[in-house]
């Protein structure tokens, strides 16, 4: 009699349990996690992890998310799958929560969940100022009675455009003090649609430390839009190029690596451009001290050798590095 209703104790708290989410054994779920494969169809994840909980599209992307829960602990699971063209691009698995080293620009916009069928509620990107708007806004700031009168109109405009960087030199040259504009290019520098040609934009103040400043608000600037949206690449690529060459630019080791501590602070890259960055360095020591600071950042951890493999004697030092962030294969 004890043993049946020690039975029925058990069966009531797996009852429980199987409304929360879907069921997996922690083998099992290993199992399903080995399945998925870049470049695979859909259908084919389909097949293997079924109809996903969660489901977002903009365009040609598409993400789907899975929750798991262990039958008997209880512990969470969650798989996110993004596709391109109905092909996986992008996968990842972890516990309950998104991992913590992820940079906050995975949230600018802030992901939101939609049911399955609706379009995302925020748009990828800002529309570009036409020549209209941009020569109300530079007549507007050029008459404003007060810098903050014409702070509210900056902070306004780029709430609803992007603005090439000519466009940005036209709108900082409405003064003719430095101080000002540092305090408009902050307000601007979210909005800079083609962030490769940021030199130009430093180049807009006179002295050097005006082009110190602005060079660093530059570098600080995230890329605002989420990770998996296919816009996301292209606008790193940008920052990443005006990057590049600004380290250029410099003659000594210790300039170039003071601009890349201040792009790391909110930049992510892929291992292809941080491997261009290691060609700034001629030895292993040098190299050392990038892949220390670029670490954190790597999008593409899964092409992680090609770093270490940069490296002539120190090539088990970098695959340690890496490893704490990413395995490298």
């Amino acid at each position: 009699m004890k043993f049946f209703k020690c039975l029925g104790v058990f069966l009531a708290i797996f009852l429980v349990l199987s409304g929360c989410s879907t069921h997996l054994t922690m083998k099992g779920g290993q199992a399903l996690v080995g399945k998925i494969e870049n470049g695979m169809l859909k259908s084919e994840v389909k097949e293997i992890l079924g109809s996903p909980d969660f489901r977002r599209f903009d365009g040609g992307y598409e993400q789907w998310e899975y929750r798991f829960q262990h039958a008997l602990t209880a512990k969470k699971n969650v798989i996110i799958v993004d596709f391109v063209d109905d092909r996986v691009v992008s996968f990842n698995s972890f516990d309950d929560v998104y991992p913590g080293h992820l940079p906050a620009v995975e949230t600018c916009p802030p992901v939101v969940l939609v049911e399955e069928g609706s379009a995302l509620p925020y748009p990828l990107s800002f529309p570009p100022a036409d020549d209209v708007y941009f020569r109300q806004l530079h007549r507007d700031l050029s008459e404003a009675w007060s810098d903050k009168a014409a702070l509210e109109m900056l902070s306004q405009a780029v709430a609803e455009r992007n603005f090439t960087v000519a466009q940005c030199i036209g709108l900082l040259e409405t003064t003719a003090f430095g101080d000002e504009r540092l305090q408009y290019l902050r307000v601007l520098a979210p909005a800079v649609s083609d962030m490769e040609n940021g030199g130009k934009l430093v180049n807009a103040f006179s002295f050097e430390s005006g082009k110190k400043a602005a060079r660093k608000i530059l570098l600080e600037q995230p890329v605002c839009l989420p990770k998996c949206s296919p816009e996301y690449l292209g606008e790193v690529e940008k920052h990443f190029r005006f990057l590049y060459g600004e380290m250029q630019r410099e003659t000594f080791e210790s300039d170039r690596m003071a601009l890349l501590d201040a792009a790391v602070k909110a930049q992510n890259f892929t291992c292809a451009q941080c491997v261009q960055l290691l060609g700034f360095c001629k030895f292993d020591s040098e190299k050392m001290e990038y892949l220390k600071r670029l670490a954190p950042c790597i999008l593409d951890y899964q092409n992680s050798r090609m770093l270490a493999d940069c490296m002539e004697l120190e090539k088990d030092e970098a695959y340690s590095l890496l490893k704490r962030y990413g395995q490298p294969h």
